[in-house]
């Protein structure tokens, strides 16, 4: 228990009152296991103080879900506690010349679909997926159709 409080002590008066505010008293955490990721400086299910910040680091293809590396100990619970997720594709496909991609969005998992134009058909996969931040398979080609 962390204590705050100006005065170690104080006296009920005879008014009623204390001599000096109360003082507060605030629980700790426990540092949580994350998932595919690890707590800076502290050992899991470690005690720490009302206050303590812990980091967190993911493991490589991870990424910290929302961006939130830091918590912060708030009598006995976390602000929030940081888990890793599989990493999202940062950029988009790389498009086919005569070419475009559509992919509405680039989290982990999540597919794009290869076009060609007007005029031109594709010539290998019309489809990739994002797995652990990389687009899977190679470019397909647009060649002029017959």
């Amino acid at each position: 228990m962390t204590f705050s409080g100006d005065s170690n002590s104080t006296t009920c008066l005879d008014t009623g009152n204390w001599s000096n505010p109360l003082p507060n008293c605030y629980g700790p955490c426990l540092v949580p296991e994350v998932e595919n990721g690890r707590v800076n400086l502290f050992p899991v299910n470690q005690m720490v103080s009302h206050g303590q910040v812990i980091k967190v680091d993911c493991k490589p293809q991870y990424e910290l879900h929302y961006n939130t590396t830091e918590a912060i100990c708030n009598n006995s619970s976390w602000t929030h506690v940081p888990h890793c997720v599989p990493a999202r594709c940062k950029v988009m496909p790389e498009k086919p010349k005569n070419g475009l991609v559509i992919a509405p969005k680039t989290d982990h998992g999540m597919k794009a679909l290869y076009r060609c134009r007007d005029g031109f058909i594709i010539e290998g996969p019309n489809l990739t997926e994002c797995h652990f931040g990389k687009w899977t398979g190679l470019t397909p080609k647009c060649v002029e159709g017959i």
